[in-house]
């Protein structure tokens, strides 16, 4: 009897441990929504806006699909402070841009002929991506979500 409660105790002990290396994950793992929309005119960049944001809310059960790896400057405690995972984040954008345009977006290119003066058009747009960053001591990992 008493070897019973032993045992369960210590499976509880194993499970509790185990929830707790489970917390840890997702403290340093963050989901957050990417979009972009660029515009160009006679192959010049017109108009450019990349954005990222936390989640609001967080995905359950979600099917994570590694996309990128992304090297960082220095080491830094990544684990406290989300603000500063966020700027990170931001300042890697035009990276974070090359790693999404492979997976989900949508180009439109279009020419016009008036009077002998040519124009064209492209634009590229990304739809809101949910995404889970995985920072590391010198890299951070892009997870794409999938429902």
């Amino acid at each position: 009897m008493a070897r019973g409660i032993f045992i369960l105790k210590r499976a509880f002990i194993f499970r509790t441990f185990l929830s707790f290396l489970l917390l840890l994950s997702t403290l340093k793992s963050e989901e957050y929504i990417f979009w972009a929309r660029l515009e160009t005119h006679d192959f010049m960049l017109d108009f450019n806006e990349l954005n990222i944001l936390p989640a609001m809310s967080q995905t359950s059960h979600p099917t994570l699909k590694q996309i990128c790896v992304i090297s960082l400057p220095s080491a830094t405690n990544f684990t406290t402070d989300n603000n500063l995972r966020l700027d990170i984040l931001n300042s890697k954008k035009d990276e974070i841009f090359n790693c999404f345009l492979s997976q989900q977006s949508r180009v439109s290119s279009w020419s016009e002929l008036l009077n002998l003066n040519a124009s064209n058009k492209t634009e590229i747009i990304i739809p809101p991506v949910r995404f889970v960053a995985d920072f590391k001591a010198h890299y951070v990992i892009i997870y794409l979500i999938s429902k």
